[in-house]
């Protein structure tokens, strides 16, 4: 589900932000400085397009179906809500709407949403939007793992350098091999992470860019 993985990714990305605020004082490394900057540089553009897509996915495509959603009970049968259940109003005995009435319009209002043209992909389309977008939202799920590994890995550093018992020759031996795990990360980084998204995301504004949709074709200059 697209609208869950936005959720949690945001939640994640915050988390990281987080994290990352309050190892960022403890760090003294110019050269684990200039990394841990790029994964903020990524973090904010990445931050910045899932807050793009879910402005669109609640203004365009929740809140419209959710007025069509409540003009089901109103163009049909006047209701109002007494002690927490809905009633018709104006109907003898107050009669409450039946399971297959409520699930019906329910099923609808979920039905019209997950075919919007953001999350459907009809036969005529190429490259259906909904698996690019979903192609996106994985390659960000994989650098909130490489950002956590990334974050993991300072704060060892930092304690290993704390640590009251260790030899000039062992403290070496271990930033050599921390340096090396952080120029791994930062490849990962530059290369799998930020290149894929790079022309994935091509891919995703050009196609948005030539839909019949107004709204969709305005999204693609707002992320661009």
């Amino acid at each position: 589900n697209i609208l869950f993985k936005l959720s949690n990714l945001k939640y994640k990305l915050s988390s990281i932000w987080k994290q990352s605020s309050i190892i960022h004082k403890k760090i003294t490394s110019r050269k684990i400085i200039k990394y841990q900057r790029k994964f903020h540089l990524i973090h904010l553009q990445f931050n910045s397009f899932i807050d793009h897509i879910l402005f669109y996915i609640t203004n365009e495509i929740v809140s419209n179906n959710i007025h069509t959603f409540n003009n089901k009970f109103t163009s049909t049968i006047p209701y109002s809500l007494h002690n927490n259940k809905l009633l018709p109003l104006n109907i003898p005995n107050e009669t409450l709407f039946n399971l297959q009435q409520l699930t019906s319009i329910h099923e609808d209002y979920i039905t019209k949403i997950s075919r919007s043209d953001l999350f459907y992909s009809s036969d005529d389309v190429n490259v259906p939007l909904n698996q690019i977008l979903y192609h996106l939202l994985t390659i960000i799920e994989n650098f909130t793992d490489l950002f956590n590994e990334f974050q993991t890995s300072i704060f060892d550093f930092i304690q290993w350098s704390n640590a009251s018992n260790q030899t000039q020759q062992d403290l070496s031996k271990f930033n050599s091999l921390f340096i090396n795990k952080f120029e791994s990360l930062y490849n990962s980084l530059s290369n799998k992470i930020v290149i894929e998204f790079e022309k994935i995301m091509t891919i995703f504004i050009n196609q948005l860019s030539i839909s019949h949709v107004e709204n969709l074709q305005l999204l693609s200059k707002i992320i661009e």
